[in-house]
């Protein structure tokens, strides 16, 4: 329903954006979306699971050399060093610009992305001994991921953190099935600080198959499926609240010197955002591309930490709606952002 007829839809949606951005810090505001950010969960995950292989295929291996009968360890019994089933991320990545799903929160500056995951594993069929098990692995865990802008033009300016414009809490639940399959689904809740924004919610869930080595060696196409469910409250990640998004994508991703101590893993995510409530009546939101490589820094890696670093490019595509948000925008739809990224997995 239009309810400025005198306007043009361009004209309306562009001055509700800055009668929103002007108003109390409580407004509802699009915020940030979840736990790993835009489409680097893949990335990032895979970085995770790498780490969690390794240990586990030292605690499987690693046996008593039994060296004589003071040892207390039976001849063959496995002996864990550290428990597995614990493990965690931590991710710091600066960025050129701070864009959520196709909505354009933070252009000019550069915003700081701080990001803690802590997991436990509930379930693995390896460390189970289930080794006919449909699933392969339960995993839940909580993450604090966070957004420190160099500008600080969304922040209430009686806030004493105008530049800590988002804070997000999640917790969630990863399911890995039939080898190659996994569903995450998780519960983000948000704040903002710099008093951007009002709290907000939303549930996610991602179906994803990692088919790496089904067709060539250290090469994947890694599809999978998004789907967003906004929590009505006093903010939300899309233009209309109580809205579903659905990003479909793939990753395709190869690993060059994959036998080697210095592997670089070159990935080039590729999403759609669709929604039309979303959106706010336009079916389109976004389309992104871009390669990002990714190279360990043995200096700051062990047998149980790993730290990884990443340089990448993003080209975005936004849709009629997405464009018309943008504040102080120049009309293009085309956004390119260029990041920078250090991952410690443990």
């Amino acid at each position: 329903m239009k309810l400025l007829p005198s306007l043009s839809d361009r004209a309306w949606k562009r001055s509700l954006m800055l009668s929103l951005l002007l108003a109390s810090p409580l407004a509802s505001q699009p915020a940030h979306a979840d736990e790993y950010y835009m489409y680097e969960d893949e990335i990032e995950y895979a970085l995770a699971e790498r780490i969690e292989k390794e240990r586990q295929d030292l605690a499987s291996t690693r046996v008593s050399a039994n060296p004589g009968s003071d040892d207390p360890t039976p001849p063959g019994q496995k002996t864990t060093f550290t428990d597995p089933r614990f493990s965690g991320v931590f991710k710091l990545d600066f960025k050129s610009q701070y864009i959520s799903f196709g909505v354009v929160l933070q252009d000019e500056g550069v915003t700081i992305q701080p990001m803690l995951a802590l997991r436990y594993t509930f379930f693995d069929k390896v460390l189970d001994n289930s080794e006919d098990s449909f699933i392969n692995n339960v995993t839940g865990f909580i993450s604090s991921w966070n957004d420190i802008s160099t500008n600080k033009d969304l922040s209430s300016p009686t806030s004493p953190y105008r530049y800590y414009t988002e804070a997000d809490l999640v917790t969630g639940l990863s399911v890995t099935f039939q080898d190659r399959f996994n569903l995450t689904t998780s519960l983000t809740e948000l704040q903002s600080p710099a008093g951007a924004f009002g709290p907000g919610a939303f549930l996610k869930a991602v179906l994803s198959m990692d088919d790496t080595g089904m067709v060539v060696d250290n090469f994947a196409l890694k599809p999978q499926f998004l789907l967003i469910y906004e929590i009505p409250w006093e903010s939300q990640i899309g233009l209309q609240p109580d809205a579903f998004l659905f990003e479909p994508g793939i990753t395709p991703t190869y690993i060059f010197g994959s036998d080697t101590n210095f592997p670089v893993t070159l990935a080039v995510p590729m999403r759609v955002g669709l929604g039309n409530k979303f959106y706010d009546g336009n079916d389109y939101g976004f389309f992104s591309v871009g390669p990002e490589f990714t190279v360990p820094i043995s200096g700051l890696s062990s047998k149980t930490i790993k730290t990884y670093a990443s340089i990448g490019y993003t080209y975005i595509n936004l849709g009629p709606t997405t464009t018309d948000f943008i504040l102080n925008g120049d009309g293009s739809s085309n956004k390119h952002v260029y990041n920078f990224g250090l991952t410690t997995t443990f």
